[in-house]
């Protein structure tokens, strides 16, 4: 099986193995809406702010996002949306990637705690 990456922004990404390819175009839009978050501020304000908010975003690049907080919390060991999330370790991986500065962690495990909605269970 060849490996899948991708290219955003001028960097290459590798994504783990099984990772669905139909799930590229979610991830780049979480990755435009991370980069936006962090243009504004990186507050809950500038989240509850972001280009393309409401129902739709929170089935897809919203879903990245609680994998990204739980990511946060756990100190780069999961990525989980529920307990019973078995897709989190791919998540692990691709975060791992991104190499987030920790001041963006540290926001991030703020949102969290200012924001349940962000880790909500789905």
């Amino acid at each position: 099986m060849a490996d899948l990456t991708f290219k955003y922004l001028g960097k290459t990404y590798n994504l783990p193995d099984g990772f669905a390819q139909r799930d590229i175009p979610t991830l780049k839009k979480f990755l435009k809406s991370f980069n936006e978050w962090k243009s504004k501020g990186g507050t809950i304000e500038s989240y509850l702010k972001l280009s393309g908010r409401g129902p739709r975003f929170d089935e897809q690049e919203g879903r990245l996002w609680r994998r990204l907080i739980d990511f946060a919390i756990s100190g780069g060991k999961t990525a989980k949306r529920a307990p019973s999330d078995a897709g989190g370790a791919k998540y692990v991986q691709i975060f791992n990637q991104l190499k987030f500065p920790k001041k963006d962690i540290d926001a991030l495990k703020n949102l969290q705690k200012k924001q349940g909605l962000l880790h909500r269970q789905d």
